[in-house]
C-alpha cells in the first residue's frame, strides 16, 4: 500500500515449519498476538503444500 514501510507485515501471518515427516502451521493474528497453537499434519498425507495448509489451517478455522 502507498506510504507503508516495505518491512511492515500485513496480518494475519501464516507461519510454518515443514519437515520430512511433519508440517506445523500457526497464525499470528496481529502485531501484539502470540502464534496460535500449532496444527500438525503428516507431510506424506499431502501432494502439495497447499493441500497441507488447507487441512491444517483453513479447514480448522471455520
Amino acid at each position: 500500500m502507498a506510504g507503508e514501510d516495505e518491512t511492515t507485515l500485513r496480518f494475519p501471518v501464516l507461519i510454518g515449519d515443514i519437515g520430512g515427516t511433519n508440517a506445523r502451521f500457526s497464525i499470528v493474528l496481529d502485531a501484539n498476538s502470540e502464534p496460535t497453537e500449532p496444527q500438525i499434519v503428516q507431510t506424506a498425507s499431502f501432494n502439495t503444500i497447499d493441500e497441507a495448509i488447507q487441512a491444517a489451517v483453513l479447514d480448522r478455522s471455520s
